[in-house]
């Protein structure tokens, strides 16, 4: 579990995913700098390194970003109870969110409104989610070999059209393959859960 399972009661866990989840606007990646500041920056209930491991086994598991991440992110702090808590306040907001969605359609039968928000607060999600590719990368890519695995992973992803996973994988296969454990060299292991 991460280091601050004591400093946050259930109640106020639960709540940060609601609140989180009401603010994943755009999509389930738009998640990940919020979690970041929530749990990592703000409450350091685990580390930059531990929330990079976490996001790319939410990438590999089958459903949405979101819900993975939410699900991974609280089990590593509250275990399985975290871990419930995370999926149902990430989805409950999307939920309510439909419900109200669909009896304005019926009522009015109109999106521009709607359209008009979303035209707005699409190019802030995009920034959103560069000020947190630059705060993790910040944190992942630490020398020359990280730098070649991320912008070969980028234009892949922009120039193929790569699916997310295989990226992910090929990137872990390179680090194999660029990283290897040289004679005498001490290697790193995961945090085990208490």
């Amino acid at each position: 579990m991460g280091s601050g399972v004591k400093k946050i009661g259930l109640l106020e866990f639960f709540l940060l995913f609601v609140k989180i989840g009401i603010f994943t606007i755009g999509g389930g990646y738009v998640m990940i700098p919020l979690l970041q500041k929530e749990f990592v920056e703000k409450r350091k209930l685990m580390d930059v390194e531990e929330f990079l491991n976490i996001m790319a086994l939410a990438q590999c598991g089958p459903g949405g970003v979101a819900i993975n991440a939410s699900t991974v992110v609280g089990y590593n702090i509250k275990g399985y109870l975290g871990a419930l808590l995370a999926t149902v306040g990430t989805v409950l907001p999307s939920f309510f969110a439909i419900l109200l969605l669909a009896f304005y359609l019926l009522e009015h039968g109109s999106t521009e409104h709607i359209e008009q928000f979303l035209s707005g607060a699409r190019p802030a999600v995009v920034g959103l989610l560069f000020a947190s590719a630059y705060s993790l990368g910040r944190e992942a890519i630490k020398d020359a070999k990280g730098t070649f695995i991320a912008l070969a992973s980028l234009l892949v992803l922009v120039l193929f059209n790569a699916h997310p996973i295989l990226v992910i994988i090929a990137g872990g296969i390179l680090g194999v393959l660029l990283y290897f454990p040289r004679e005498g060299k001490e290697t790193k292991t995961f945090k085990k859960r208490d």
